[in-house]
């Protein structure tokens, strides 16, 4: 209910009052918060969104944010890149969903095409794939199948068919 009256007049301070909600447990939350930042200067935005996900780390609604207008992180995709694998880990779904939906859209871009990053995104996602297996939540378990499902290794593969075989995303890793 803060959220509408916040917006009124969008500066640092309402700002600041609302970024915590790209955090909330609820997804509708999250996005209504991520929908509101386009009221605010994107210089302030990326000033503040920037350290509070160098602290937190990133949600779907960030992925989503930053996969559009990467300005919004300060340094570019290739400065939140070298963050993500610390957020792969994190043991937050939150958290890990936002830094494997960010992975999963990056291959959309030009640059995410590129053998350099192919090779990134390996390292990351099977790097933090045994962890996330051992998860319980599902929207997570299924975006590790999509990103795994992006790298044609022999080590990818084998981790897909554990998920089919344990039951974990059955559908996504088919």
């Amino acid at each position: 209910d803060a959220i509408p009256g916040l917006l009124a007049v969008p500066d640092q301070l309402a700002l600041r009052a609302i970024l915590p909600g790209l955090y909330h447990s609820n997804d509708l939350v999250r996005r209504y918060v991520a929908a509101s930042l386009t009221m605010f200067d994107n210089a302030l935005v990326a000033k503040e969104l920037t350290s509070l996900i160098r602290d937190k780390g990133p949600t779907e609604e960030i992925a989503r944010m930053l996969d559009q207008r990467e300005e919004l992180f300060q340094g570019g995709h290739q400065t939140f890149l070298a963050a993500l694998p610390g957020f792969l880990i994190s043991g937050s779904p939150v958290v890990q969903a936002g830094a494997l939906q960010y992975l999963v859209w990056s291959q959309n871009h030009d640059w995410g095409k590129t053998a350099e990053f192919k090779s990134q995104l390996s390292d990351m996602v099977l790097g933090a794939a045994p962890a996330i297996l051992e998860s319980s939540d599902t929207r997570l378990q299924q975006l590790l199948a999509e990103a795994l499902g992006s790298i044609k290794t022999d080590a990818s593969r084998d981790l897909l068919w554990l998920m089919i075989q344990s039951g974990k995303s059955d559908g996504q890793s088919r």
